[in-house]
């Protein structure tokens, strides 16, 4: 009881140093100022001085519970996680190991925790990495031996697998756990694209939005529970473009939470994102009568939640039509809208791209990525916009792509990734040409091609760099395949 009282002394404690302080920032007398910032600055020291004084009462009081009885392992467990508390990681994984050996079964959590610590490592080296997966595996099947039916050392068991490229094995796992909770359907698709099992995907979604309307069915008393539940359950409606069904679920739901102000909020911004997708999933260029269903669902959108940032981003796409503008532009006008999301500035950038008005592009661009700066398609963009200028800005346009292509490294920008990075260093090639760099354009412009083979631009640039480098076998070949694509009538 002594160490449990002097633990959530300290998380209060800790809690109050995590809070900022706050400066007299209105003051005129600069001394006031000091004196402000002196009393804050003892606060935090006599804070800290009293989670010390507790952080040792709960060791004193831990430490006489090991002596008490040694063959207790919780003991050492919260012993070892006051050493991490206290910043002691390396003497929280030794404690830890004594309780949860490689080679025996020993104390699940301390076994779960120390392979997740194996598992959240970064790593210098690939060989290292795999080193500390083994040993994150090691821990969970000695927690697997201890409890069978440990859900949380399945699931990762699981992981453990996938990273190690055996996604058969952890398939079979989650397959196991889903049977008895739906949440795990995430990572059942995830394995089913893997391993080329894309036709089990509709049966994957069905038996979870059929196990997470039941859960609404039988009700749920905890709303962070219902929140999670009915978002999954609409997300899987929508997954299966089942736009009808998640539409009338949410209505109904509507219509039983109106004395529930934050419930009704939430349900009006899922019922927004279905309207949005399903306008979204008819595509950019549809005829005129899809154009007035989009519309039809963006304008329910809309009025569901006016702060729906793709519902905003395509009434603006709708916007610049020429046969339905009008009225989209009477729903949301961005002309009009003084803080316009970054997915709105992006698009009226784009457009302004399109009508060659590269200083509008500029402003938009940069507007966009103050919002988000780690967009690749704003960086993108705004460097080839960058180019097109009339004052050309070639250095800062190669800062941009460059900032582009290291951000899509680290994430996975879906099916169209080849034509994306194609763009990119197509874009990058440009920069390094006006800079007059032409074997490092040359070398840009080679990844762009093997993306779009077809492209005349990207071939004329080619020759244009060969050329200029005294290439001319290069250039030669290129020429000819230039030739070729004109006499196709190929060439985009």
């Amino acid at each position: 009881g002594l160490a449990t009282s002097a633990r959530d002394k300290a998380e209060l404690l800790r809690v109050d140093l995590q809070q900022e302080p706050v400066t007299a920032m209105n003051s005129s007398d600069d001394t006031g100022e000091k004196k402000e910032l002196e009393g804050e600055q003892k606060k935090e020291r006599t804070l800290k001085e009293q989670l010390g004084d507790e952080q040792q009462k709960e060791r004193i009081f831990l430490e006489k519970l090991v002596a008490l009885d040694p063959n207790n392992p919780e003991h050492k467990f919260k012993l070892a996680m006051l050493e991490l508390r206290q910043g002691n990681a390396e003497r929280c994984e030794s404690l830890m190991q004594v309780i949860a050996p490689f080679d025996e079964p020993g104390y699940t959590k301390a076994h779960l925790y120390l392979a997740e610590i194996y598992l959240r490592r970064k790593h210098k080296t690939e060989a290292d990495k795999a080193l500390d997966i083994d040993r994150a595996e090691k821990q969970i099947d000695q927690a697997l031996v201890a409890e069978q039916t440990n859900v949380n050392a399945k699931v990762i068991k699981a992981y453990i697998l996938n990273q190690k490229r055996q996604y058969l094995q952890a398939y079979k796992i989650f397959e196991e756990l889903f049977a008895k909770d739906p949440i795990y359907y995430q990572d059942m698709l995830k394995l089913t694209n893997v391993l080329k099992k894309t036709d089990e995907q509709s049966n994957i979604l069905d038996r979870a939005s059929y196990q997470f309307r039941q859960k609404i069915n039988n009700g749920i008393e905890n709303v962070k529970e219902w929140v999670d539940v009915w978002s999954h359950y609409i997300f899987c409606l929508k997954m299966k473009r089942d736009y009808a069904t998640a539409e009338n679920a949410l209505k109904s739901e509507i219509e039983q939470s109106r004395a529930e102000v934050g419930k009704e909020v939430f349900l009006k911004q899922q019922l927004s994102r279905v309207y949005s997708e399903r306008a979204i999933s008819m595509g950019r260029d549809g005829s005129y009568e899809i154009k007035k269903q989009q519309l039809n669902d963006l304008h329910k959108a809309f009025e569901s939640d006016q702060k729906n940032e793709f519902a905003l981003e395509w009434l603006t796409i709708l916007g610049s039509s020429p046969e339905i503008g009008e009225d989209a532009r009477k729903i949301y006008d961005p002309q009009f809208d003084p803080n316009p999301n970054w997915r709105v500035l992006s698009e009226l950038g784009s457009q302004a791209l399109g009508n060659k008005d590269y200083e509008s592009a500029i402003t938009y661009f940069e507007r966009a990525r103050k919002q988000n700066p780690r967009e690749p398609k704003i960086l993108n963009n705004l460097a080839f916009s960058y180019l097109e200028a009339e004052s050309r800005n070639p250095e800062q346009a190669l800062l941009l792509v460059d900032q582009a292509i290291t951000v899509l490294n680290t994430i996975n920008p879906g099916p169209r990734r080849e034509e994306i990075v194609s763009s990119f260093f197509d874009t990058r090639g440009v920069a390094l040409m006006q800079l007059d760099r032409m074997e490092e354009a040359a070398a840009a412009l080679e990844i762009a091609f093997r993306g779009r083979p077809n492209n005349l631009k990207i071939i004329e640039r080619l020759i244009e760099c060969y050329e200029a480098t005294g290439n001319q076998r290069q250039a030669e070949s290129y020429r000819r395949r230039a030739e070729a694509l004109k006499k196709a009538g190929d060439g985009k």
